[in-house]
């Protein structure tokens, strides 16, 4: 077995509690239930897309009255955000058949600014506002000093982390 694999083993084995939550438990998450009643997340703002994926039509938005402070020593927020695909391309990790996806991530909005992705919860909807897959969940990374500065010198300028932490500096 090769060292890839073994990496891929291991990172599988990391979050196997994650994966062992799916099938339909995932149907009793309180988060789940909100990213699926869109109208109880108020009105949506839009924020321009991702550079990667601005040519792909993409509309981004996110819902201001869903921010939430997570960790106030941190500075650390998370709100909901939604994507509605302007592109049928799905070589990605999007589902085949999915119009949207709204998902609450993870925001850091004090000296260091930028998205968390990899802690979001996402739900993609088909056209008809079906759900086609959950993921997340993930466990949320322990950033050190150097981490948190690299982050923040390649994300900072990132729409989403952009809007988030100006609507944090507005409320304050």
């Amino acid at each position: 077995m090769d060292l890839k694999k073994v990496c891929c083993l291991c990172a599988m084995l990391a979050v196997s509690p994650v994966f062992a939550k799916g099938g339909a438990a995932w149907q009793n998450d309180p988060v789940v239930a909100m990213l699926q009643d869109g109208g109880s997340l108020g009105k949506a703002q839009a924020i321009d897309p991702h550079p990667l994926f601005a040519a792909d039509g993409d509309k981004n938005s996110i819902y201001p009255d869903t921010l939430r402070l997570d960790d106030k020593a941190k500075h650390i927020y998370t709100i909901v955000g939604e994507i509605k695909y302007g592109s049928k391309d799905t070589s990605g990790m999007r589902h085949k058949k999915a119009s949207y996806a709204r998902f609450l991530t993870v925001v850091h909005c004090g000296k260091y600014r930028f998205e968390e992705a990899s802690a979001a919860t996402t739900v993609m909807f088909d056209a008809k506002n079906r759900v086609l897959s959950v993921d997340g969940p993930y466990p949320r990374e322990e950033y050190s000093q150097e981490a948190l500065a690299e982050s923040d010198e390649l994300n900072r300028d990132l729409p989403l982390a952009k809007a988030v932490c100006a609507l944090v500096d507005r409320k304050k």
